[in-house]
């Protein structure tokens, strides 16, 4: 099954993607944080890196997502949070055909 959730705030509308399969539950987060620790830690990017570039469209919204992440993950540990720039988790997850069904 696959879920998709509201998580604005890097940009506006962006999405969340809750995945069942092989077994495990996966939820992808995009740019939300960039690397697992974000969630791990309830920690936003750098301050100098939002003042210097303008990495989220909202500041206040992205933190406030990445606290309700944090609670999340603590709350519910089977589930493999994917931020898109983790290499370390990505190199965790299965790769197509190897699903285990």
């Amino acid at each position: 099954a696959a879920v998709l959730v509201d998580l604005s705030g890097h940009t506006h509308g962006q999405l969340g993607l809750f995945l069942n399969t092989g077994g495990h539950t996966y939820l992808f987060i995009g740019d939300t944080t960039w690397v697992l620790e974000g969630v791990i830690r309830n920690a936003s990017r750098p301050a100098i890196l939002n003042w210097l570039v303008g990495v989220d469209t909202s500041v206040e919204e992205n933190v406030s997502v990445i606290a309700r992440l944090h609670h999340f993950a603590k709350a519910n540990p089977d589930v493999i949070i994917v931020p898109a720039h983790d290499e370390r988790v990505l190199a965790s997850l299965p790769v197509y055909p190897e699903f285990n069904y």
